[in-house]
Formats: structure tokens, C-alpha cells, sequence
């Protein structure tokens, strides 16, 4: 497939597509930026009312500000990739403009790991205004896993190379520098992300959450205190009464 960028203005601002599309990025870029871009025309395609499955398509093509010069072949690749990923599968969006930078521009590897740095991220917070992420999870999105990995070595062989604290920090810190990113961490098993809230109501909403977590356990503790001396005092009146009924019998 080749295409171009045409005139965007009203133009959407993201290629959404399913997290397992970034699979083997590290290897081969090109097709996956291609693949996602594939999606993106055929979900929208198949929201449209008028004309056949071509019309439709070459109709979110132009929507996206993109030329195919082969319709007919994408339109079946897409179609083949849409219906091999399963329809609630965890998803990100990239920024069109991004897309374009990435797909049309040398980028080293160690620009292409922000990206999916970043994509990961996205996928894992979705619309939340932070959350909690540990490494396993978030490494496992960048290798296009819908699910956390319990050990580096399920990693893909080009992922596994930078699942070192040096690297995973080093991509952290440049998303926090040209990314958005915030990041807190308050020693617990994982950290804290958020595109939304700067560091300090990011802070606050930690602390609070941990507040009122700490709180929550400490009544669940007292319940089933509670609960374990209702028990026990019932099995105590209840031995006892057993006792003074064979006495007096």
C-alpha cells in the first residue's frame, strides 16, 4: 500500500487501533505503522451508511486525509487484520501528526521505544485521570501483550534487551521531559502515571487514595474481629448449653 498525507483541516486527531498491532514494531516499523493505519480506515469505514465496502472505505480515506493508490488491496489486508484481533481488546490512539513523523522520518530505536512507551501507557490509563503501572504490565503493552508478564523472558527478543532499570528509566524520563508524562513514586510495587494532573495533585491523589485504603482495611480488620468474638461467644453459650442441659437431665 501507498498513500500520502492530503488536507487535514477538521480532520481527526488520532489513529486508534488494538494493542496488539504494535507487535514486533522494534523489527519491522514500517508494517505496523501501515497496519495500524489499515485498522483505523476499516473500523470507521464500517460506521458509514452509503455505498459499498470500497466507496466506504476510500470515504475514510479521505476523512483521515490519506490516498490509497491500490483500494481494493488495502481494503482486503485491512479487512483480514480487523477480523484477527478480538473486538474488546485494549487500545491506544497515536496523534496523526506523530504517525506521519514516525512512518515518514528516520527515527532510531531508541525514539521508537518512547513511542511505544507512550501508546503502552495510553492503552493502560485509557480515560483515567492516573494510575498505578508496574513494569511487567507496562512492557508487556509495549510488546503488543494484552496482559502483564510474570517474567522479562516472555518478552519478545528485541523488547528483552531493555528490560533493564537503566533503559526502563531512561525511556520514562525522556516521556516526562517531551511526552506529557508525570510520574510519582511512593515505594510501593509499581508507580504512578498520569497525562492529566500535574505532580502535585498527583501526590495528592496518592496519598489520599492511600488514606483512605489504609482506612478501609483497618475497618475490614475490625469486622472480622468482630465477627471471629461473635463466633466464638456463640460457640461458648452454645457448649454451655449443651453442659446444663445434660446435668439437669
Amino acid at each position: 500500500m501507498e498513500e500520502r498525507r492530503c488536507g487535514m483541516s477538521k480532520k481527526p486527531t488520532h489513529f486508534n487501533f488494538p494493542i496488539q498491532l504494535l507487535e514486533n514494531f522494534l523489527i519491522d516499523s514500517d508494517k505496523v505503522l501501515e497496519d495500524i493505519l489499515r485498522y483505523a480506515l476499516y473500523e470507521h469505514s464500517g460506521d458509514l451508511q452509503f455505498g459499498d465496502e470500497t466507496e466506504k472505505f476510500l470515504a475514510s480515506a479521505k476523512y483521515f486525509g490519506v490516498t490509497l493508490y491500490e483500494p481494493e488491496i488495502t481494503l482486503a489486508c485491512a479487512e483480514e487484520i480487523y477480523e484477527t484481533i478480538p473486538k474488546k481488546s485494549p487500545r491506544s490512539g497515536i496523534v496523526i501528526k506523530t504517525y506521519w513523523q514516525y512512518r515518514n522520518e528516520y527515527k532510531d530505536e531508541f525514539e521508537k521505544l518512547c513511542l511505544l512507551g507512550f501508546l503502552a501507557l495510553k492503552s493502560i490509563m485509557g480515560e483515567k485521570p492516573y494510575c498505578k503501572i508496574t513494569n511487567y504490565f507496562w512492557l508487556a503493552r509495549m510488546d503488543g501483550k494484552t496482559h502483564a508478564v510474570k517474567d522479562y523472558s516472555e518478552l519478545s527478543v528485541p523488547l528483552q534487551k531493555y528490560a533493564k532499570r537503566y533503559h526502563i528509566d531512561k525511556i520514562k524520563l525522556e516521556l516526562q521531559l517531551g511526552w506529557g508524562l508525570v510520574v510519582t513514586d511512593f515505594k510501593t510495587r509499581g508507580w504512578y502515571a498520569s497525562f492529566k494532573l500535574d505532580i502535585k495533585k498527583l501526590s495528592d491523589e496518592v496519598l489520599s487514595n492511600q488514606q483512605e485504603a489504609k482506612i478501609k482495611f483497618l475497618k475490614a480488620q475490625k469486622a472480622a474481629a468482630k465477627k471471629e468474638a461473635i463466633q466464638k461467644r456463640e460457640k461458648i453459650d452454645k457448649d454451655l448449653q449443651q453442659k446444663i442441659s445434660f446435668d439437669t437431665s
